[in-house]
């Protein structure tokens, strides 16, 4: 910018001592002085050309440092991209890990879960039964000792499940972070699927013995129904 700053200062300059000369111009200019002023016209202009010039270069190049500046931008953009999506990617690897094994445990599970959320809410409508049957009469059915032994057991069963479904937590945490073992996960899965349908099994066992205790008052009621 100095270089055309110091070109337009020469031009002005040349400009003014022209306009001087033309000035003190008499009405009839010797030879000699109209070749002067027509060279200082010419010298006039071919600065104001390279004047021109340097300053079309000088936008050249800002535009070409705008362009390569834009264009640096882009690929840092485009190369912090594509880590994203290769961090993504790892994280989706590391998270499906062996991906038929887990996605068929993760389908039992869920089936177990619901098998037992039916089956516990099943055992809550019979015991509501059974509660309802034996307030008339004030007397604790047969089996009652066994049953509440039995609902004992299956208390345990239920919280140590959760301890293991809370530990199997930690553990898909851990490998999604990249710091557990796939295998170990695979095993805890196992663990917890065999839980659940042990929890099942004891809740069919609880149900059964709630309807056996059931039965002799249900029958007992219909008894009364009939006398009365």
């Amino acid at each position: 910018m100095s270089q055309i700053e110091d070109l337009q200062s020469r031009i002005t300059r040349a400009l003014d001592r022209i306009g001087q000369g033309i000035d003190g111009l008499n009405p009839g200019p010797a030879p000699e002085d109209y070749e002067a002023l027509r060279g200082r016209a010419e010298a006039a202009e071919q600065e104001l050309a390279q004047t021109r010039e340097a300053f079309a270069a000088a936008r050249e190049q800002a535009e070409a440092d705008l362009d390569a500046a834009v264009a640096a931008v882009r690929v840092d953009a485009a190369a912090e991209m594509e880590r994203a999506l290769a961090e993504a990617q790892t994280t989706s690897d590391t998270d499906e890990g062996d991906t038929p094994e887990v996605t068929e445990l993760k389908e039992a599970l869920d089936e177990e879960q619901m098998a037992n959320a039916q089956l516990q809410e099943r055992l809550r409508v019979l015991k509501a039964r059974m509660a309802e049957a034996e307030a008339p009469t004030g007397t604790e059915p047969a089996g009652s000792a066994s049953l509440a032994a039995l609902d004992a057991e299956l208390q345990k069963l239920r919280a140590a499940n959760e301890e293991l479904m809370a530990a199997n937590a930690a553990l898909r945490e851990a490998n999604a972070q990249g710091v557990g073992e796939p295998e170990l996960i695979n095993r805890g899965m196992e663990a917890e699927l065999e839980a659940l349908r042990a929890a099942r099994s004891a809740e069919a066992a609880e149900t059964g013995a709630v309807l056996d205790a059931l039965t002799p008052l249900l029958a007992e009621a219909a008894e009364d129904g009939r006398q009365g």
